[in-house]
């Protein structure tokens, strides 16, 4: 009797597939799974379920640590060219009129954030370039509202100024010997140079006036904040501050700013 009914239980096959299951089941865990998310209500469910347990710091934290270093599956490995090239393909599916929001209007066009909102996103947004992916993907509203900001549209349109050469004297050499002066720190945040090297700014955007007491060290996102509201940093730079100093200062305009 045993065997006959260990017969039976090697005996049976999925449904689906035709893998061996167990007696009691009628699919393989593969397919029982497909199966369900195949159910929109159970798929919305489940959806919600993990979107509330993955949206806390703590499990985004725990995420983060399971798979850092030696704990990732890629740890010491080296994609083929194979397998370089099928990502590729892969991604190719998603990208310019293949991807799902390629010309359809996004929820915020033309409405407005709140000034506080509009400020963070700014302060974000900062010192970034736009890839062609990110331009591709836009809505024929945004890319309208996009050409209005080009040119002389702009607020900041100086008449083609940052299309003009700089002096021959503005070399490696000098921009070395202004960051070595300045202590390899931002002179707005007071964050020290690491692996993104920072660039060497000119107080009155002159790029034709390399000498030394116009040229000071910026991080990529402070320097991208200067490119805006020039007569306040141009009399920001000229202020006797140290960089405790800067930061502190700029921190309290900020916050009043907000006030």
């Amino acid at each position: 009797m045993e065997n006959g009914l260990e017969m039976d239980r090697k005996g049976k096959v999925c449904i689906d597939c035709g893998k061996l299951v167990s007696f009691y089941s009628t699919r393989c865990c593969l397919c029982a799974s497909r199966h369900r998310w195949s159910d929109p209500v159970y798929a919305d469910k489940m959806r919600m379920k993990l979107k509330r347990a993955l949206n806390t710091p703590e499990t985004r934290l725990k995420l983060c640590e399971a798979h850092r270093g030696r704990n990732n599956g890629m740890w010491g490995k080296r994609h083929s060219e194979e397998t370089k090239r099928k990502i590729a393909e892969k991604r190719a599916r998603y990208f310019g009129v293949n991807h799902w929001a390629y010309g359809k209007r996004g929820s915020w066009c033309g409405r407005n954030h709140l000034e506080e909102t509009k400020r963070k996103i700014s302060n974000t947004l900062k010192g970034r370039i736009a890839s062609e992916h990110f331009r591709d993907c836009l809505c024929p509203f945004c890319k309208a509202k996009r050409r209005e900001l080009i040119g002389v549209a702009n607020l900041n349109w100086r008449g083609g100024i940052s299309f003009e050469p700089y002096g021959m004297e503005f070399n490696k050499e000098l921009k070395a010997l202004v960051k070595e002066r300045d202590g390899y720190r931002c002179q707005i945040c007071g964050k020290y140079e690491s692996k993104t090297p920072y660039v060497v700014h000119h107080v009155d955007y002159d790029k034709r006036n390399n000498q030394l007491e116009n040229l000071v060290t910026l991080c990529g996102v402070c320097h991208g904040r200067t490119n805006g509201n020039r007569e306040y940093w141009k009399d920001y730079f000229e202020r006797p501050l140290s960089i405790e100093g800067a930061v502190s200062s700029l921190r309290e305009e900020e916050i009043a700013g907000v006030n």
